[in-house]
């Protein structure tokens, strides 16, 4: 196998399965479980289960990452090391490593010509990857990556199913001031125990080192994880970065096997975290029969959870609890 062939068939798996586990602290081994949840009927918010609904719904989207330095700042708050699988994860870990190592693919034999390879993974099965790219060394607009795994072993995590990247605009430098917009297909993608399908739209705006945006979009997008089956509907997410400060507002419905049904998540006012890890704003879980859960910062480096359990408006049940315990 050539050098530019090895290194094609490393940064396939590369992005791929560190997207998916390095990310998400591991997937586990054996073969992968597959998708197996939409959006199911909207749950009922009691006293027993309003915390547990509000952290894990934020924390699903949220989460945190360590790719590299387009995301380990980027919202300035702690990993929700309970849930392996965050969106965020997924699209910061697989848009970084792919802008960190695009000059590794963006060299066809002809300019624009589309270059297709197909591997053996170390621990067998295989990957085939395709590009269509500019040949500019830098990522343009149209340029195109893709990847198939077929009972691909890689370290004892075995992948199948495909993923593919769009590149819709990209200007500038990224660390330091430039925009770029990546759309990420993911068909029924496995990795170990952990799958993800659907698409993640994600948009990157830098003004400075410490100054940065985050956008992401998902119209419908389904994960299982860890005996988990939840998904993604109409969803969007914001998240910016001012040095040490950061804010972030969402919305969309989430939905959970773990629950049993779904709740409709929107931002009343924008959640920000000031430098001495200081929150104010409030995120809003509504549920079945107008029940709901809020998440209120409380001007302190608390939050407080509370819940109308009955519809009536009246906030009946709370718990104060930290940034950390929430993995916000």
């Amino acid at each position: 196998m050539n050098q530019a062939t090895t290194l094609f068939a490393k940064f396939a798996l590369s992005v791929s399965f560190l997207a998916m586990l390095a990310s998400c602290g591991g997937g586990g081994g054996g073969e992968g479980g597959g998708i197996s949840s939409g959006s199911l009927p909207l749950l009922s918010i009691t006293s027993s289960n309003y915390a547990e609904v509000a952290t894990n719904s934020v924390a699903r989207a949220n989460g945190a990452s360590s790719a590299s330095s387009l995301g380990t700042s980027l919202v300035g708050v702690q990993i929700s090391q309970s849930e392996s699988i965050a969106l965020k994860n997924i699209a910061l870990s697989t848009a970084t490593i792919l802008l960190d190592n695009w000059a590794m693919f963006d060299n066809p034999t002809i300019v624009g010509a589309v270059t297709s390879k197909t591997v053996n993974c170390s621990g067998g099965g295989t990957v085939s990857a395709v590009t269509n790219v500019s040949n500019s060394n830098t990522p343009a607009a149209g340029d195109t990556v893709s990847a198939t795994f077929t009972n691909c072993n890689l370290n004892g995590v075995r992948g199948n199913g495909s993923l593919s990247m769009v590149i819709n605009s990209y200007r500038g430098n990224l660390s330091t001031s430039g925009a770029a917009s990546l759309t990420m297909k993911f068909n029924n993608f496995t990795a170990g125990t952990d799958a993800i399908d659907g698409i993640i739209t994600m948009g990157v705006t830098t003004s400075s080192a410490t100054v940065r945006t985050l956008t992401l979009a998902m119209p419908n997008f389904l994960g299982t994880s860890n005996a988990d089956s939840f998904s993604f509907t109409g969803f969007s997410m914001t998240v910016s970065e001012n040095g040490s400060s950061a804010s972030l507002n969402m919305a969309g419905t989430f939905s959970s096997s773990r629950y049993g049904g779904s709740v409709v998540i929107s931002t009343p006012t924008t959640l920000a975290i000031d430098s001495s890890r200081r929150v104010t704003g409030e995120i809003l879980i509504t549920g079945k029969d107008g029940t709901k859960a809020r998440i209120i910062g409380q001007r302190s480096t608390s939050i407080l959870i509370e819940a109308d359990t009955t519809g009536n408006g009246t906030y009946d049940t709370k718990t104060v609890a930290t940034l950390a315990s929430l993995g916000l």
